[in-house]
């Protein structure tokens, strides 16, 4: 298979007008995320799709928790979290062997996992929180506490 052919066969199959490959390479939204799907050598395809910013708090934490996610991908998946430049978004990169994209349906089946990691990830930097925010969080709770316990409240256990 090739890009067009992928087009070619979403279209059909997602009922979507106007949907081709330019240059060996296709873009378009899955489940709410943009997908780049690009011919690869060797009949492989690299997809990729834009996890989001870094955080504005806690940047480093997320850098390090990214290349631990990194090297489990590299190890599973022939997948990466990396970054367009240090201040750029973080993206998700996987290589679809050809093996994995010999006919549409094996295609689809490696594109929805690839679509459902993207989500794991954009969960994950969605819902970061640095640990440096949580400890100020949990400081403000305690202090709350404190302070209603000692205008006459008691503590809740």
């Amino acid at each position: 298979m090739n890009s067009k052919e992928i087009a070619e066969n979403m279209a059909k199959a997602f009922n979507v007008k106007d949907l081709e490959s330019k240059d060996g390479i296709l873009e378009v939204e899955i489940d709410g995320a943009y997908v780049r799907i690009e011919e690869a050598d060797g009949d492989d395809f690299i997809v990729s799709g834009r996890i989001g910013d870094a955080p504005s708090e806690g940047g480093e934490i997320f850098a390090s928790i990214a290349l631990e996610g990194t090297l489990a991908l590299m190890l599973t998946k022939a997948a990466a979290v990396t970054r367009e430049s240090k201040t750029g978004p973080y993206i998700l990169v996987e290589r679809i062997p050809h093996s994995c994209a010999s006919d549409f349906k094996s295609f689809c089946t490696c594109l929805q996992s690839f679509v459902d990691t993207l989500d794991v990830w954009r969960r994950q930097l969605n819902d970061f929180t640095p640990a440096c925010a949580m400890a100020e969080k949990v400081a403000a709770e305690q202090k709350a506490e404190i302070n209603h316990a000692l205008r006459g409240g008691f503590l809740m256990a």
